[in-house]
């Protein structure tokens, strides 16, 4: 079954996690630590989120641009961190987050509350329903590990997806069971999907798994009996794994015609030589007299202009 992939994410999760595709690189034949390739992309492109900035997100809710948040700007922030529709005690969670993180930032580094000496003017100052609301500074939103811990928790993946039901899909496993080889693939026949994926248990040393064989190749020629132009004929096999291994054997087979044509021609060439010496020594010698002939007619030439 063809898996359509995005090579710049393959590429970013090969990356992230070399050691393990190295390793199942290694593997000769499956394993049970492998990474297998389409679980592998689509768990990543569910589970990676885009990293978090809280720099730039303060910046964001900070509209007013007073370097601080009011009650508003908090209520969007809240907005930001917990599922719709918000409620007043998920409000009172985030200000109550803020000012435990403001007596541990005070307590810590002699934070100030309420110190505008470095705010930027604006024409009303940042006021809250709650008297005991710190000031919601920037230095206070970033040094606040509540917040990061609610920011984390959101859901806001780096890649667009959509997870979809298994309408489309048909998933057998299938066992050393003739009988029940054949009503799962008759489900198939029945409920047509756009994938199949057919799961091979089979234990290959018992001499029903030669039947079952056959029962499955009867199947997928029921369903596509017209080979692809890609496909070999039925009495040839494909001898390499990699397409590298093809290469070499390319270049090689080029390299032993290229030779064993040199070496057929020049035989011809002896062979013609030898059946046809005497006119080939004759030819010869006429050649080689109409040539010096030629050079004594230039040279008595260049005499007779001197």
């Amino acid at each position: 079954m063809p898996h359509m992939v995005d090579r710049d994410i393959i590429y970013e999760m090969q990356t992230k996690f070399w050691s393990f595709f190295d390793a199942t690189s290694s593997h000769k034949l499956r394993h049970p630590q492998d990474m297998q390739f389409a679980f592998s992309f689509n768990y990543f492109v569910i589970g990676v989120k885009k990293s978090k900035n809280l720099f730039q997100l303060f910046d964001e809710i900070d509209t007013d641009n007073s370097g601080t948040l009011n009650d508003r700007e908090l209520r969007t922030l809240t907005a930001v961190l917990y599922p719709l529709p918000i409620s007043i005690k998920q409000i009172h969670a985030v200000e109550e987050n803020l000012k435990n993180c403001s007596r541990r930032l005070e307590n810590s580094y002699n934070y100030i509350l309420n110190d505008t000496s470095t705010l930027p003017t604006i024409s009303q100052p940042t006021e809250h329903f709650d008297d005991q609301m710190p000031l919601v500074t920037k230095d206070l939103f970033i040094n606040c590990h509540e917040v990061w811990k609610l920011v984390n928790k959101t859901d806001d993946s780096k890649y667009q997806h959509e997870i979809m039901g298994d309408d489309d899909l048909a998933f057998k496993m299938i066992h050393n069971n003739v009988t029940t080889v054949l009503h799962q693939l008759d489900w198939v026949r029945k409920n047509r999907k756009k994938f199949i994926c057919i799961n091979d248990d089979l234990d290959h040393d018992r001499a029903d798994s030669k039947t079952i064989r056959r029962v499955l190749r009867d199947f997928y020629e029921s369903f596509f009996p017209i080979p692809s132009q890609f496909e070999l004929e039925g009495k040839y096999k494909n001898r390499f794994l990699y397409k590298r291994d093809l290469e070499e054997w390319t270049r090689q087979s080029k390299l032993i015609s290229d030779e064993v044509h040199f070496v057929v021609v020049l035989l011809v060439l002896v062979l013609a030589v030898y059946l046809f010496r005497k006119k080939a020594l004759h030819c010869f010698k006429v050649i080689m007299r109409l040539f010096f002939m030629g050079r004594n007619a230039r040279d008595l030439q260049n005499n007779l202009d001197i």
